[in-house]
């Protein structure tokens, strides 16, 4: 009884891994929060999203002057990180 146990645990950690995974890496879209970095003389900005940084992100002009550490909101469509764009500063 004892290894069906532990082999059903095991089971149970690899199928979770992989819908995590699949989960994760599924064709959605996200919505994150981010630091601008900084602001580029073309009307793009550096941020910092999990970690890690880009460089000329696009925002949507909505009027709202966004500055360097404002914390925004960035939408990533459909998981594709080079399409990723600003929506707007928090605050």
């Amino acid at each position: 009884m004892k290894d069906f146990t532990e082999s059903l645990s095991y089971l149970m950690k690899g199928i979770l891994t992989i819908v995590e995974n699949a989960v994760e890496n599924s064709p959605r879209d996200k919505t994150l929060t981010g630091l601008i970095l900084a602001v580029n003389t073309d009307g793009t900005y550096n941020l910092r999203l999990d970690g890690n940084t880009y460089n000329n992100i696009q925002a949507i002009k909505t009027g709202i002057v966004i500055n360097v550490n404002d914390t925004v909101k960035v939408n990533i469509p459909q998981n594709q990180m080079n399409n990723m764009f600003i929506l707007g500063k928090l605050g």
